[in-house]
């Protein structure tokens, strides 16, 4: 009975050539420059093998691949932060284990201020490297001898021209180390 209506009601209806109107989304953006995502390498190196983890230091060089001046922010969860704290990847290549982390564990406000302490900034093309001793901040007892991959945290945060923050992603590449031998190291004095 429904259905019998709405038909009887589409008879009457008066077909009329309608006008479509379109909408062009370019004319919708502002008229500010749209900025670039950041683009940043990051590339790990260190020992092909080592006989304790004392010895286990790698060198990570960060280059700005983009057309704009990067800002970073020395945030703890990137190889930017100078204290011990867990800003790696470290995986045993056969089991799947990862080492125990036995660094500092950092509570962190992130304040965009002009304290260049803070953050380290990459003009394009420019590099820094930063070397990182991972045998004080992993214990690989537990994980067991045998070949890691080590890769440092992706994520990284940069500061805005107007103070705000906002995270990417860098390109990063792992680095390979057979461990064998001492696979803790103790440390009677403070870590600086």
């Amino acid at each position: 009975m429904l259905l019998s209506g709405f038909r009887s009601l589409s008879k009457n209806l008066n077909p009329r050539p309608c006008t479509v109107a379109t909408y062009s989304p370019i004319r919708s953006f502002s008229r500010s420059p749209v900025k670039a995502m950041p683009s940043l390498l990051v590339k790990t190196a260190g020992p092909d093998a080592i006989n304790t983890v004392a010895d286990l230091r790698v060198v990570i060089t960060l280059t700005n691949t983009g057309n704009d001046t990067l800002k970073l922010l020395k945030h703890p969860h990137t190889v930017l932060f100078s204290l011990p704290t867990n800003n790696f990847d470290i995986i045993h290549k056969l089991s799947g284990a990862r080492p125990r982390f036995r660094g500092v564990l950092v509570k962190y406000v992130p304040m965009a201020s002009g304290d260049e302490s803070s953050y380290t900034v990459l003009a394009p093309d420019q590099t820094f490297s930063v070397e990182h001793n991972l045998g004080r901040k992993y214990d690989f007892t537990n994980s067991g001898e045998g070949e890691y991959d080590i890769s440092p945290h992706k994520v990284f945060y940069t500061v805005n021209a107007d103070s705000s923050i906002s995270s990417f992603e860098a390109q990063t590449s792992s680095h390979s180390v057979k461990v064998s031998g001492v696979l803790a190291v103790s440390y009677l004095h403070p870590i600086t």
